[in-house]
């Protein structure tokens, strides 16, 4: 099932004109912003986000970086120590992290979320202890549920260019 979703959502994204992508990019990312406040009280809460460069297709996650800057929060970019062993780092102790943005092919309303099928954020997500977990996307890729595996890791939020969704997790 989940193999078919991920078919699916690459399709979808492989479909998405430049300009479509720039222009749902920015609703996205004007939500995140407008809903800041759902996920943190104060601003100053969030001091250290992790945040990855997107891939094609992919809503343009890059456009919070002055954002988290004029905020004082530090910015840490995923990094892998050895493709071979599946691990990934971010330069900083996961328990460490008060935000870790998530890529994902495929979410659930209840925060379920299906990636690209290589489980980089499943094994690094639990070590994230304290993080709130925020996944921005494109609504079309948003589904009532998913199904998932027991180390499929979930979101806390999901933010599309329609709906700013607090995950029943």
């Amino acid at each position: 099932m989940n193999e078919q979703l991920r078919l699916d959502s690459k399709k979808y994204l492989d479909s998405l004109e430049l300009y479509d992508l720039q222009d749902m990019s920015k609703v996205i990312v004007s939500r995140f912003q407008k809903n800041f406040d759902q996920i943190f009280a104060r601003p100053d809460q969030c001091k250290n986000v992790a945040l990855y460069e997107p891939m094609k297709g992919e809503v343009e996650v890059t456009l919070l970086k002055d954002d988290f800057a004029k905020m004082g929060a530090k910015l840490y970019f995923p990094n892998w120590k050895d493709q071979d062993d599946g691990m990934m780092t971010f330069g900083i102790e996961p328990k460490m992290l008060d935000l870790v943005i998530v890529p994902g092919l495929v979410f659930g309303l209840k925060g379920e979320r299906v990636g690209r099928g290589q489980g980089y954020y499943d094994r690094y997500l639990p070590q994230c202890k304290k993080a709130v977990r925020v996944a921005l996307t494109f609504d079309a890729l948003v589904y009532l549920s998913v199904d998932q595996n027991p180390w499929d890791q979930k979101m806390d939020f999901i933010v599309t260019e329609k709906r700013f969704i607090r995950c029943k997790s």
